[in-house]
């Protein structure tokens, strides 16, 4: 059942209504309703506001922020850093990723050692990537080629 559907059921108990009284004061068929019901068809917002005002009932809506669990002062927190504060934070947390690896299963990965120092400005940061990229050509698939 949908959230129609449930809408309505519960508003046709509270009123001890069947789905043929509600049928006919709707002036539709029962089989109407009972699609509704089971959500094999989905009324519009006026159409359910319709069902429930001949029932003697008005139909709310209401929003509510969703919690997503992210930290919402760490967000604001970035967006307050500069442009280069935001990649210099991107490149650290990377290498610590890298450092990192393989950690929770007992065995230590030796990171790839970054062709991108952390103190670069940005224009420093672009020239050096395409040079990396040059050197370590990559197939379709995103993984190394085997021309290297």
């Amino acid at each position: 059942m949908n959230a129609a559907g449930e809408l309505l059921v519960s508003a046709q108990w509270r009123h001890g209504l069947t789905q043929s009284q509600l049928a006919a004061r709707v002036r539709t068929s029962q089989a109407a309703i009972s699609r509704i019901e089971r959500g094999l068809a989905s009324p519009s917002v006026s159409t359910l506001a319709h069902l429930l005002d001949l029932m003697g009932e008005r139909l709310l809506l209401d929003t509510e922020r969703i919690d997503y669990g992210q930290d919402r002062s760490l967000l604001q927190q970035n967006l307050e850093r500069t442009v280069d504060e935001r990649i210099g934070h991107g490149v650290a947390f990377s290498n610590f990723v890298r450092r990192n690896r393989g950690g929770a299963s007992g065995r230590r990965v030796q990171p790839k050692p970054l062709a991108i120092a952390r103190n670069l400005d940005r224009k420093q940061f672009h020239v050096r990537h395409a040079l990396w990229c040059a050197r370590h050509p990559r197939g379709r698939d995103g993984r190394p080629s085997d021309e290297s």
